[in-house]
């Protein structure tokens, strides 16, 4: 799990690193992917339903946050010990608060 939330402040050391970039969008799968071998299987059965979700996991973050603003979410997770023991996958903190703002807006 530790590699996990490092490789999540990669990502935020990589803008600081080449902060002239626009980074626009940061999403993660927001449910269980492939695991195991099958991460190794490119047959349809297993590749099709990863895609599905890639591509509902992209609508659902360009249409409910704007340009960058994923990447706030991602830097409050990784500064907060208290938000990583409430959600321990990113995915879960940044779709439960894009769900609760889309909530309240409908």
């Amino acid at each position: 799990m530790s590699g996990y939330h490092t490789d999540l402040g990669d990502v935020r050391e990589f803008r600081r690193a080449l902060p002239n970039i626009t980074y626009r969008y940061f999403f993660q799968a927001s449910k269980p992917l492939a695991s195991g071998l099958q991460l190794l299987d490119f047959s349809p059965a297993i590749i099709w339903p990863m895609i599905d979700t890639g591509k509902e996991d992209a609508v659902t973050i360009v249409t409910t946050t704007k340009p960058g603003e994923s990447f706030k979410f991602l830097d409050d997770w990784v500064d907060s010990a208290k938000l990583q023991e409430e959600y321990p996958i990113f995915a879960h903190y940044l779709y439960a608060t894009k769900g609760a703002e889309r909530q309240e807006t409908i």
